[in-house]
């Protein structure tokens, strides 16, 4: 098959570990014998367009707005930016259907991917896949006057990926067909040969290497620095969890940039440790060192970051919201919470006092993510529902 990817958003120099997933199925779908096109957006220094071993990607430019922002996070869309990106998008997508036959088109994010991928489908008559990855659905729901564009979209899909059950029930009361939803526990699942438990000898020496005592209580977190993630809140909860154990620091790996204000800078320099933006291949290293992987936003599908936290032992904090709590089994693997600093706090000095409680969790958060949530079992879930649709879906001749 020929699979044409449109999305806002793919891993570059620029945002090199948002939406690496996309990178991860495309590989996946070329080393299954597909051809990849991918449709995106040309930010500031990023690589040249690429064609070659079955992956072809495709860039264009808009005029009006800065880079790397999330659409759905913002108070208003510029329209004259909203209106050049969907006029630029859907050139590059009918020039690269001009060349050759597209047998399927998947988009990510509901808005203003799948938004765009509807019209090409009715046109060219080519199934569609849209995939939900959390932000589109949780905020865009809210929206009074994006609330009919996003039913639009659903309603037409031939296939809507969702992360988690809370996100299958708010697509099937936007009138997502029951038949046509399907529900998974990843966008593609994390890789099991690199994400594992660290030994302990190792996990000593990464941690002398980047200069933290044996003794100190590492807090992870891996993701975007701005919103709608919660970067003060962790802060605050983490300054008064050191109330009951002093030795707590927290390591935040991602790019963008979080409100400082109202922190002392010097309990700041003392308890946080800013890493940076890191690609996914550098992520283990930083997963080797922590003891507890904490994770707070107001919406999300299921962040890649946590199931690769999982995988790699570690128990989990996180927010209660989106599919979270599908892959956060509360009191099981770690604990799925409500955005407060108080219960952040509580819950990360009872596994920093507890080493065999964050064990025994790190322990069933691994199993459970070898059983659930490794890309052996995600990716081919996929590829069926792209052969789902192609089967269901009239063709027009080429």
């Amino acid at each position: 098959m020929h699979i044409l990817v449109m999305t806002s958003t793919y891993p570059d120099r620029v945002v090199s570990y948002s939406a690496s997933f996309i990178s991860v199925l495309a590989d996946y779908l070329i080393r299954r014998g597909h051809q990849v096109t991918i449709v995106t957006q040309r930010r500031p220094e990023t690589p040249p367009d690429v064609c070659a071993n079955g992956l072809n990607i495709r860039r264009f430019e808009f005029s009006g707005w800065g880079t790397n922002r999330v659409w759905a996070t913002e108070k208003s869309v510029p329209v004259f930016s909203t209106l050049s990106y969907m006029w630029n998008m859907l050139a590059t997508v009918r020039a690269v259907i001009r060349e050759q036959p597209v047998d399927v088109i998947h988009c990510f994010w509901v808005i203003p991917s799948g938004f765009l991928g509807v019209f090409v489908r009715m046109l060219a008559r080519i199934p569609l896949v849209i995939t939900a990855p959390g932000s589109d659905l949780n905020i865009w729901v809210k929206r009074r006057l994006i609330r009919p564009f996003l039913a639009f979209t659903v309603g037409r899909a031939d296939r809507l990926i969702v992360l988690g059950g809370q996100m299958k029930t708010t697509a099937l009361s936007l009138g997502g067909s029951p038949d046509r939803v399907v529900a998974m526990l990843g966008n593609g699942g994390v890789d099991l040969s690199r994400f594992y438990p660290t030994p302990v000898e190792q996990k000593t020496e990464l941690r002398a290497r980047l200069g933290f005592h044996p003794a100190d209580v590492l807090c992870l977190f891996i993701g975007r620095l701005g919103p709608p993630k919660q970067i003060p809140l962790l802060v605050e909860a983490v300054r008064l969890a050191r109330q009951r154990v002093a030795s707590l620091k927290l390591l935040l790996v991602g790019g963008g940039v979080w409100d400082t204000q109202g922190h002392d800078p010097q309990l700041l320099q003392d308890m946080v440790v800013s890493f940076g933006p890191r690609p996914p291949e550098e992520l283990p290293p930083y997963l080797g060192v922590a003891d507890i992987f904490v994770y707070a936003s107001t919406m999300e599908g299921i962040p890649l970051a946590i199931v690769e936290a999982s995988a790699s032992g570690l128990p989990v904090i996180a927010s209660r919201v989106g599919g979270i709590p599908d892959v956060v089994l509360d009191g099981q693997t770690g604990f799925a919470v409500e955005n407060d600093a108080d219960v952040f706090a509580d819950r990360i000095a009872t596994l920093a006092l507890d080493a065999s409680l964050r064990a025994r969790m790190g322990e069933e958060g691994h199993r459970f993510a070898v059983a659930s949530l490794g890309s052996r079992s995600i990716l081919p879930q996929i590829e069926r529902v792209y052969e789902e649709a192609v089967g269901q879906t009239p063709r027009r001749s080429h």
